[in-house]
């Protein structure tokens, strides 16, 4: 997250172009690809409390 700017405690919103779905990313997050998917991630600015909008 430091490289990022932010603290370790912080997140950032990060939405999937493909599906439409918005997550919640911070240091303890990863992506799993099965055979056949796919994500196309987005990182938006640092959420700072509240809840990232969609």
């Amino acid at each position: 997250m430091p490289q990022l700017g932010l603290d370790w405690h912080e997140s950032v919103p990060v939405r999937d172009r493909l599906t439409g779905e918005t997550y919640l990313w911070g240091r303890a997050n990863y992506v799993r690809l099965e055979p056949g998917g796919a994500h196309v991630l987005i990182v938006g600015s640092p959420q700072i409390g509240g809840s990232p909008t969609t």
